[in-house]
């Protein structure tokens, strides 16, 4: 099983935890959860990068737009990259088994 197989298993688990509890979603900020979770470690900056798990759908990164290529090289690759309406902001969907694209 490769890094990424393994972060997409753990985002699974924590989904469907989710689920078990009855919540909507699991968000988690920067921390070492996030880079267990994603395999993502974002650099210290002041904008917001989240993960955001729900059961029964792929997982999401939002992350700066400075951070998209970092992003892009980590373990949570593998999805495509759209920069939010928000402006400054990447959303990208992190595909449990293939890549796929926000909308």
């Amino acid at each position: 099983m490769d890094a990424r197989e393994r972060s997409a298993e753990r985002m699974s688990r924590a989904a469907a935890g989710a689920a078990e509890e009855g919540l909507g979603a699991v968000i988690v900020g920067p921390s070492p959860d996030l880079a267990y979770l994603s395999g993502y470690d974002p650099p210290p900056f002041e904008r917001p990068t989240v993960l955001v798990l729900r059961p029964d759908r792929d997982p999401t990164l939002v992350v700066p737009e400075l951070e998209r290529a970092l992003a892009d090289v980590s373990a949570a690759s593998g999805h495509g990259p759209v920069t939010s309406p928000t402006g400054g902001l990447t959303l990208a969907t992190i595909s449990r088994t293939t890549s796929s694209r926000a909308d």
